[in-house]
This record gives C-alpha cells, sequence and structure tokens, in this order.
C-alpha cells in the first residue's frame, strides 16, 4: 500500500491497481484536519452534524479528484446495490436518502462508490476489461 497525504488527510492505495491510472481510490483514516475536530467521518449518525459528514466527504472527494460517491446504510446483509451513472445521481445528503439494506455496491465504469468499514473486512474488486468496481463490506 501507498500512503498518501492530502491537505490534513492521511489515506491509502494499493500499488497493485497503479496500472489502472483510471481506478482512483483511497482507504482513509480518521485523521483529518483540525477544522473537523481531527475525526474524519463518512457515515451519518445521531447527534452528529450532517455539515461535518459532508465537510468529510469533499475533501476526500477533492483528495481523489472524484464527483460525490453513491453511498448506502450498511445493515450486513446480502444485498448488491448496482449503480447505474446514467440513472439520475444518487448521492445522499442526509441520513433519509440513504438507501438501506445493502452491504455491497458495484458500479459501471464513471461511478464514484464508497463503503465504511470499522471492524469488518472490505473487499475491493475490479474487471480491467470492463472498468466495474465492486466494493464489498
Amino acid at each position: 500500500m501507498e500512503i498518501h497525504r492530502h491537505k490534513g488527510l492521511v489515506y491509502y492505495s494499493f500499488e497493485i491497481l497503479s496500472p489502472y491510472p483510471h481506478l482512483k481510490h483511497g482507504v482513509f483514516t480518521r485523521k483529518a484536519p483540525a477544522k473537523l475536530g481531527g475525526d474524519l467521518t463518512f457515515a451519518f449518525r445521531p447527534n452528529l452534524p450532517v455539515a461535518r459528514v459532508l465537510t468529510s466527504l469533499s475533501l476526500a472527494q477533492k483528495a481523489l479528484g472524484l464527483g460525490p460517491p453513491a453511498m448506502v446504510k450498511q445493515t450486513h446483509g446480502t444485498a448488491i446495490y448496482l449503480h447505474d451513472h446514467n440513472a439520475p445521481a444518487y448521492q445522499p445528503q442526509s441520513p433519509d436518502e440513504l438507501l438501506v439494506g445493502y452491504d455491497a455496491l458495484v458500479s459501471e465504469p464513471k461511478s464514484s462508490l464508497l463503503i465504511k468499514l470499522a471492524d469488518c473486512q472490505g473487499i475491493l474488486l475490479f474487471h480491467p476489461p470492463s472498468k466495474v468496481l465492486a466494493l464489498v463490506h
């Protein structure tokens, strides 16, 4: 893994994916700039201002040079969300906008995806010929 730093954020990328420069990816730590209290978060939680999550998302997007990601409320299930980049945008801006019940996201090319991990192992799958990406929680 390669370590990256961007305006106070720390994240990692997988060297094995470097032959695919169009596959921008990052595994972010919780370390964040002081304006976020030193804590990066992508999870909408009770008693946490929505603006803090949106700021964290924006900082990560800028670090990777990506658009807003599709993300879901993960539930330790088996359902898969297929993100179609030609469909109307699905980039939730509040907890009420999150699709519920998915633990894997699959994209077509040109999509941004995000999963959250704590004590679970995440899996990134990429199919180079089709440029399809899957993130599994």
